[in-house]
């Protein structure tokens, strides 16, 4: 899977933890390097 650009954080099956610590930050979107690194769930 190829990605040029980011992807949702909620779509790329990280904690809930790890979500709300992005959310309280208002991070919601990967870069893509982050969505390309990241292994699907």
């Amino acid at each position: 899977m190829e990605f040029t650009q980011g992807a949702p954080f909620d779509t790329l099956g990280v904690s809930e933890e790890m979500l709300k610590a992005l959310e309280k930050r208002n991070i919601t979107q990967s870069t893509p390097v982050q969505a390309g690194c990241i292994p699907p769930c």
